[in-house]
């Protein structure tokens, strides 16, 4: 609380104090506005908020002030800041008119100031700065109806938090030469960042840029503008961007349209790129050697609720059955007993079958897809009742690969078509499929292809293999030749996104899968759902595919990586699996493409990737703070066969509360968003309206959690004051 408005004498019964105001706090505020209004509680409330970047609402990843090349890789109507009907909590929402959509908010600006930056249709990708500053109004807003409340206030600090120690009833919050005391504290302080690990290639890394004064390491890419300025980086220095996603985009946008770099549209693959003269030499790498896949066309915003795919056969109901009948009965502490699931054993070959039957929908269209459902459902019936055996791993295509003779049927009605036989003499022959609706969707989808791509249906099976390995090795065979299959590559992927979700059926297939079917993937791995091993083996192979798959860049954005990669300002060459080295003789840092041969000398190396979390390593005191005060502990999944995981988040319980050292349930400690990645599964993720979203359902349970420690605080305590401390 500020010194102006506290006096000493003050009591006030209930203090809340919320650490980071960034997405997270905001959706909380939302809730908690609800249930304070409608309660009227007989005691007053105190909510102390921090925010270190003062961008309350935003906090740092969203900054209003941040470079306009920074962009979302969501669409503006797939954007909410609170809780709606369809989170099924009636008791926690807001009036409709008080809640805030980031599209409705944009035009109400728009007509108000009249702006460009807010002019904003329902499937544009907006800058993020653009999203920061409708962050912050909302949250205003919020803090306006929190206050208008009858013995509820609030108080926002632009301060870091540096401590938390526990004390008789509640804890103090440090800050820096003050501190107040809160009864119960929420930790929301989103995307982290982590010291390197000793004996790490990064600790190496970041020893030799310090040792030698000339090597530049950079160990996390934001805040652009500091990390990335020209006199860190200055024109024509060649500079090594480790990471091809979200966070290398931005970094290399800033280097480039960022310094006066000009996209021309061509009209033809996007843009043409005209240098400003003041670019480093941009050589981009990463473990699969090209950029994550441009995000499609929203083709589903037009009607969420009847385009979004909800699963076939990949649901909740058969995350259960699975359970029952191939789960490893495991207890794990405060969550209970847990039948955990293998995700390569059990749940994969039901995804690669959801991914399938999506995909050949697109393809051949409706009704070939009704009955290849048909056709399944006995396989899967039969899988779900088997029992699992790690020679099974083998097998993860055998669903997919029983129901192909289907495929080389319909590839042969379009062979035939081609040859000339008439689709009613080929409709006598093939009495159970809809050879006119396969001829038609074929025909739409092969109109888009690009130039110079095949268009005979054999070669647009569905792979899973070709998905994780775009560029075939057998394709290149020196850094020349591979960055030709990059920009092939691109190319092809660019078309496949202008065509939207529903009608290509790669983008089809990874967006319903790995985005529409995100909560059922959660319901399957949060708190403990996989084993030791298979959690560990997920986080590490298929949360890759999910962020190459259906996490990356909007098309505009992957559209001027292609022009930068043509105007020889982004250099891919490198290739898959590359090698980076200190090179002490020339100061430098030494890339090799394993698999290309390419060798490349850079001044400086940037780590272009998010930071996963590791609270053991994280850098904030605040969360090195908790760890020496034992009022935390990293969470570790542990199966009935001793194997454990640590996935590097801390251990809550289901109402998000810190789970000390020692193995207490801190009930007035909670952490929610970001902070809770491990034990949870996917919680960088916006807010979206309308879909019953699991972060907002989230929000929601701490909401609930709050209420519950509200209503037994019978007693006004403790004391609530800013000190100074001695």
């Amino acid at each position: 609380m500020s010194a102006t408005n506290q006096t000493d004498n003050m009591k006030v019964n209930y203090g809340l104090c919320i650490i980071g105001a960034g997405p997270t706090c905001l959706y909380a505020l939302s809730g908690l506005a609800a249930i304070l209004r409608r309660r009227r509680f007989e005691l007053s409330v105190t909510i102390d908020i921090f925010e270190k970047s003062g961008n309350f609402g935003a906090g740092a990843v969203h900054s209003p002030d941040q470079p306009t090349t920074n962009r979302l890789n969501r669409i503006a109507d797939q954007i909410t800041f609170a809780p709606d009907e369809s989170n099924l909590a009636p008791d926690y929402l807001l009036e409709p008119h008080e809640r805030h959509g980031f599209l409705q908010f944009c035009r109400q600006r728009f007509q108000r100031t009249g702006e460009e930056a807010f002019r904003v249709t329902p499937e544009d990708w907006p800058p993020r700065c653009v999203h920061g500053v409708a962050l912050m109004e909302c949250f205003d807003s919020y803090v306006e109806i929190l206050r208008s409340i009858p013995g509820v206030s609030v108080q926002l600090h632009t301060a870091e938090v540096t401590d938390l120690i526990p004390i008789a009833g509640g804890y103090r919050i440090v800050f820096p030469d003050q501190y107040i005391v809160a009864d119960h504290v929420l930790v929301a302080t989103g995307h982290s960042r982590n010291r390197p690990r000793a004996g790490s290639n990064e600790e190496r890394f970041a020893q030799f840029s310090r040792s030698t004064g000339k090597a530049n390491y950079v160990e996390f890419a934001y805040p652009l503008e500091l990390n990335l300025s020209e006199a860190a980086i200055p024109p024509g220095s060649a500079l090594a961007c480790v990471g091809q996603g979200l966070t290398a985009q931005d970094g290399i946008l800033f280097l480039t349209e960022g310094r006066g770099g000009i996209f021309h549209s061509d009209g033809i693959s996007g843009f043409r790129y005209e240098p400003s003269g003041r670019e480093p030499r941009i050589i981009s790498l990463s473990r699969t050697g090209v950029f994550t896949r441009a995000r499609p066309t929203n083709e589903k915003h037009a009607d969420i609720g009847a385009l979004e795919h909800t699963g076939v056969f990949l649901t909740e109901d058969t995350i259960d059955r699975l359970r029952v009948h191939r789960g490893h009965p495991t207890t794990l502490p405060n969550i209970g007993v847990c039948r955990q699931l293998d995700f390569e054993l059990d749940i994969l070959p039901i995804l690669k079958l959801e991914m399938f039957l999506v995909y050949y929908g697109a393809l051949f269209g409706k009704s070939f897809l009704k009955r290849l459902i048909c056709e399944a459902e006995p396989l899967v019936e039969s899988f779900i009742l088997s029992r699992p055996s790690k020679l099974d791993i083998d097998s993860t295509d055998e669903l997919c690969r029983q129901l192909e003779p289907f495929i080389d049927e319909a590839v042969e009605i379009l062979e035939q078509l081609e040859s000339g036989i008439a689709i009613s003499s080929l409709q006598r022959r093939h009495v159970g499929l809809d050879v006119e609706d396969i001829a038609s969707a074929f025909k739409s989808f092969r109109t888009t292809l690009p130039l110079g791509c095949s268009g005979a249906p054999n070669d647009h099976r569905f792979s899973w293999d070709r998905m994780v390995e775009p560029i075939s090795p057998r394709s290149y065979d020196g850094p020349n030749t591979y960055s030709a299959q990059v920009v092939r590559f691109m190319e092809r992927d660019h078309a496949y996104a202008a065509e939207g979700n529903l009608r290509n059926p790669e983008k089809a297939a990874c967006d319903a899968v790995w985005r529409d079917l995100r909560p059922v993937l959660a319901y399957a791995i949060d708190f403990g759902g996989l084993t030791a091993d298979s959690h560990r083996e997920f986080l590490a192979t298929y949360m890759r595919y999910h962020n190459a798959w259906a996490d990356g860049g909007c098309l505009e954005t992957n559209q001027k990586m292609l022009a930068l990669i043509r105007a020889g300002i982004v250099d891919c060459s490198t290739g898959p699996s590359p090698q980076v080295a200190i090179n002490p003789g020339a100061g430098s840092f030494r890339i090799h493409g394993q698999l290309t041969g390419a060798v490349h000398e850079v001044e400086t190396l940037v780590d272009a990737k998010l930071h996963p979390l590791d609270v053991e390593h994280d850098a904030s005191p605040l969360i090195q703070a908790m760890l020496r005060r034992s009022l935390i502990r990293s969470w570790v999944n542990t199966s009935a066969n001793g194997q454990q995981f640590q996935p590097g988040g801390p251990e809550v319980t289901r109402f998000f509360e810190a789970v000390a050292a020692d193995g207490k349930v801190l009930s007035d400690l909670t952490l929610l968003g970001p902070v809770t990645e491990g034990i949870l599964f996917f919680q960088l993720g916006l807010a979206r309206p309308n879909k019953n979203h699991h972060v907002l359902n989230d929000v929601l349970c701490w909401v609930q959690h709050f209420e519950r420690r509200l209503t037994q605080h019978t007693i006004a305590q403790p004391s609530h004051k800013l000190t100074a401390k001695s």
